[in-house]
């Protein structure tokens, strides 16, 4: 992915420092092809990384079936 893919992202990765890094959706079947590369660009614009490591990228647990499964908990909550 270009780096120009993560300039909206940038600020948040760079003010909240996150633990992870989790990728939900159809992306989330990308692999190895995807995630490796996107680790590299998350890396060269997180700060810290070379104190607190780079946060992981890691797919989500419910892959693509995780917006239908949200919107039924929100459902179900009223």
């Amino acid at each position: 992915p270009p780096r120009s893919t993560l300039f909206p992202y940038t600020t948040l990765f760079r003010s909240f420092r996150p633990e992870a890094i989790v990728l939900g959706g159809g992306i989330a079947g990308a692999g190895k092809a995807l995630f490796m590369p996107l680790r590299e660009l998350v890396c060269g614009i997180t700060y810290g990384v070379d104190i607190m490591g780079c946060p992981p990228i890691v797919p989500a647990t419910l892959g693509n079936d995780a917006g239908i499964v949200g919107a039924a908990f929100l459902y179900r909550q009223g």
